[in-house]
């Protein structure tokens, strides 16, 4: 998946850079993808417009990589409980499907919270600035 780089004004040069930090390990890697020296996009990291392309681009791609988890999510699950079901299958792979599932379901259940909890807070934030207003 190629991040997509905003429209800033970047030159390409610049907006290959930010493609590759996204999509490299280091920032030589990413140096040497994107055809310039190390040193340049250390220069370039200092710089507010440019750090500010590779958040938006970095954001873009983490919404993107949601978006492709969770349409993947009930092929995923039908695939797990495939295995969960065969008796066929070896027992410890079946014990490492049901423990993947009730993983998943701990985490969905503990963000769930953290989300309600968080509301709360808001609404409270919310309610003692309004008194102060």
């Amino acid at each position: 998946m190629t991040p997509n780089v905003p429209d800033a004004n970047l030159t390409a040069t610049q907006k290959r850079a930010v493609s590759a930090l996204l999509s490299c390990r280091s920032i030589q890697e990413a140096s040497d993808k994107a055809r310039v020296s190390r040193r340049t996009v250390h220069r370039w990291l200092r710089d507010p417009e440019f750090v500010r392309a590779l958040e938006s681009a970095s954001h873009d791609l983490l919404e993107s990589t949601t978006r492709r988890l969770v349409n993947m999510t009930t092929k995923s699950l039908d695939a797990l409980e495939g295995v969960l079901d065969d008796a066929s299958k070896p027992d410890g792979v079946r014990v490492r499907a049901a423990v993947s599932i009730l993983n998943a379901v701990l985490a969905v259940r503990e963000l769930t919270q953290l989300e309600r909890e968080l509301s709360v807070h808001e609404s409270r934030a919310n309610q003692i600035a309004g008194q102060q207003t």
